[in-house]
């Protein structure tokens, strides 16, 4: 008996283990594979203060790979590039201005690339002017050479020989537009692609390194020839990947940042109305020579086993968005009694975009985000009919449990180009899929001059934390405060914060859960309006001298009184100030010339209410 065990173990556990879980499906992130460095502009930024951005911006001080391999980029002083959420389709980026040399250093990341090596590199950039020699990336400051990747001179891209210190060909590219960049090595032979079409096809040293470990992103080794523009997200593999990984790959950036493709545009289901641009990954064949059979990314859903892959044939899927919580229960066909509410949907095509067939599939979901799972009460759900409802659909059973909460349907035929599909359970007490999420709710406190937001969770996996975000148009967000989570956990736990600076009239709570790995997801926005009678303003902040001004909007003669405290509630500051000594509506304090540089609490008393704010002081 035991030996049956081992055989079984044996069969099961390269499946797991090996799954391709990179971006777009396309290597694996645990530092086994050739994806050597991957720079995604959702995760593991750091970043301080930066005064002059309006509170849209912050100096960017980290940047964590997440390939598995533990690098990171650092930055220096003040040369750094800024980061700016919400910038391209719901994205942040990078801004780089030459003018300052702004970089992030690579140390310790690149070999040393010589005639025989191969290495991928994938880019996400935007150039916004037209600078002599503007490379993208290049050696550290004060190396010998400053042979970049892609080196833009006025619109056009081209590359640098180390050898011949000749450049090659000259091709165009759109300023001020945002552009997918592909770079391949394979030997001495070396090709670009810029939106996924060809431009260059050379060979020689174009991306032949001497020196290693030296390596800036947005800079060479002199400030003229460093970027000027923008970066979201830099993948290195060191290897030349195919035709097939390329193409792949390309959608998947193509379709984060709402860029479209001039060749080989395969996945059309970020498309307005569709949006289905999350965590694309796929497969996908070229020829025997040139293909990608076996796929899930950042993603819960996998894909492998495709019986009639041909030629030309891709089948590429994102999703939605949605919860991966079961609230669903309406939409669903006879016999399911729940649903997730994430949709994926699927471009079945090749790469002209005509639909293809790639014959059955095996499809697999890791559930080990989710709670118990019995196998035999999955159902999966394909909307045949792409009438956008799963009620008048079956219910494909079949599931087989592959251990660590991974469950399989295999052979599936029903899934074809543009269709949407899902999870569902036909016992929503036995194997409910849980939601995590029991109760979220925001709501001001008595005086209504602070904001209490409050959730509840019923179980919780390798959470890491929660993260409240503030906006004030619902669009661009921005932290108000984490709050550690549970880990793994199958109890209910309650969290609540208070947001002791809201903002005056309208406002908006968004409620974000990030793992354990850096992924996360939304569980919720909501809305809250604040009376206007009175509004206190304190400025500037971040604050570089003692004086403090507060600009007070209020028609009462009321006294007002202050206090300054340290975030440990230490009091550095009060006072009491009559309607007389505030001149025109505002006063100016002279805060101890002895505070440090660091993060303060104001509050400010005015008719019965305080009003709150966190100054920086640097």
């Amino acid at each position: 008996m035991r030996k049956i065990w081992v055989i079984v173990l044996w069969l099961v556990l390269p499946h797991l283990v090996f799954s391709q879980t990179g971006p777009a499906g396309v290597g694996i992130r645990d530092g086994s594979s050739s994806l050597e460095l991957w720079m995604d502009i959702d995760k593991g930024i750091t970043t301080t203060n930066n005064s002059g951005s309006g509170g849209s911006a912050t100096d960017v001080t980290n940047w964590t790979d997440q390939s598995g391999n533990n690098l990171s980029m650092t930055g220096a002083s003040t040369q750094v590039p800024e980061y700016i959420s919400g910038f391209v389709n719901g994205h942040g980026a990078m801004q780089f201005a030459q003018s300052n040399f702004e970089r992030l250093n690579l140390s310790s990341t690149i070999s040393s690339i010589g005639a025989s090596d191969n290495r991928t590199f994938l880019y996400v950039f935007k150039f916004t002017g037209n600078f002599n020699n503007c490379e993208i990336m290049g050696t550290e400051t004060g190396k010998s050479v400053d042979y970049g990747t892609f080196s833009v001179t006025n619109d056009r891209l081209r590359l640098r020989n180390l050898t011949s210190n000749v450049f090659s060909a000259i091709n165009s590219v759109t300023q001020d537009a945002w552009h997918v960049g592909t770079l391949r090595k394979n030997g001495t032979a070396v090709n670009a692609w810029n939106d996924n079409t060809s431009i260059i096809s050379t060979t020689g040293d174009y991306l032949d390194w001497a020196v290693s470990n030296s390596f800036d992103l947005g800079a060479a080794n002199f400030s003229t020839r460093s970027f000027q523009g923008e970066i979201t997200e830099l993948i290195i593999y060191s290897t030349a990947i195919n035709s097939a990984q390329r193409i792949i790959l390309n959608n998947y950036l193509a379709a984060k940042y709402g860029i479209s493709l001039s060749a080989s545009d395969i996945y059309d289901e970020d498309n307005a109305g569709s949006n289905f641009d999350y965590e694309v990954a796929g497969i996908g064949r070229i020829d025997a020579s040139n293909i990608q059979n076996d796929s899930q990314g950042t993603g819960i859903v996998r894909i492998l086993n495709a019986t009639d892959l041909g030629n030309d044939e891709f089948f590429i899927w994102g999703h939605d968005n949605g919860d991966l919580s079961t609230t669903n229960t309406s939409d669903v066909p006879s016999g399911v009694q729940v649903r997730l509410t994430r949709l994926w949907r699927v471009s079945e095509t090749n790469s002209s975009g005509t639909a293809a067939d790639v014959g059955s599939i095996d499809i697999r979901f890791d559930l080990s985000s989710q709670g118990t799972v019995v196998a035999s009460d999955l159902r999966l759900l394909v909307d045949t009919d792409n009438d956008g409802t799963f009620a008048d659909e079956t219910g494909i059973s079949g599931a087989t449990s592959l251990g660590s909460n991974v469950y399989a349907f295999t052979g599936v035929s029903a899934i074809d180009n543009n269709m949407r599909f899902t999870l569902g359970s036909i016992n929503k007490l036995q194997t409910p899929l849980p939601v995590e999420l029991l109760s979220y709710n925001i709501y001001p406190n008595e005086n209504k001059n602070q904001i209490a937001i409050k959730w509840t969770t019923a179980t919780e996996i390798e959470n890491d934390y929660f993260t409240v975000e503030r906006s004030a148009d619902g669009r661009i967000f921005q932290e108000v405060e984490r709050v550690d989570g549970a880990n793994t956990s199958n109890d209910r736990h309650s969290y609540s914060i208070t947001d002791e600076a809201p903002l005056a009239g309208l406002s908006y709570y968004r409620l974000k859960q990030t793992d354990l790995d850096g992924n996360y997801k939304y569980l919720g926005v909501r809305s809250i309006e604040l009376e206007r009678a009175d509004e206190v303003v304190v400025s500037p902040n971040p604050l570089k001298n003692s004086n403090l001004n507060i600009l007070v909007n209020s028609s009462s003669d009321s006294p007002l009184e202050m206090r300054v405290t340290s975030l440990s509630g230490e009091e550095l500051y009060s006072g009491r100030y009559t309607a007389d000594a505030i001149q025109g509506n505002h006063l100016t304090i002279n805060l101890p010339s002895g505070m440090g540089a660091g993060v303060y609490i104001v509050q400010v008393f005015l008719n019965d209410r305080v009003y709150c704010s966190k100054v920086f002081v640097e």
